[in-house]
């Protein structure tokens, strides 16, 4: 399965926020057999963040992609969390990691912190 990120790089603060890790979509999950589900596949999830570009549109999304994630153990995923990187590097790589520039439309694969391009 996948494992991806998503970052939302500020250049006024110089600061990195980092969402959780996202495991899978509705494809890989389907694929796997997995009691736990995705309601879009992550070219669906891409489109949806094509037109975020400040910071509450970002807090917005990470909320929306949370919701679209069930487990099969009743549980919902916890509320949207960040973590804050002060260096590109110490964001951390993943299978995928995107990024989103505060100001910019649309949302780009970060292949210096991608394990897969």
């Amino acid at each position: 399965m996948t494992r991806r990120q998503i970052y939302f790089y500020s250049p006024q603060s110089g600061k990195y926020y980092v969402s959780e890790e996202i495991n899978g979509d509705k494809t890989e999950l389907e694929r796997m057999g997995s009691s736990d589900y995705c309601e879009n596949t992550w070219e669906e999830i891409l489109d949806s963040l094509k037109n975020v570009a400040g910071m509450g549109d970002f807090l917005q999304a990470l909320a929306r992609l949370n919701g679209i994630y069930h487990s099969s153990l009743g549980f919902d995923r916890p509320p949207t969390r960040l973590r804050i990187a002060h260096t590109h590097a110490e964001v951390g790589m993943k299978d995928q990691t995107y990024g989103i520039t505060e100001g910019t439309l649309g949302i780009f694969l970060d292949e210096e912190l991608s394990i897969w391009k």
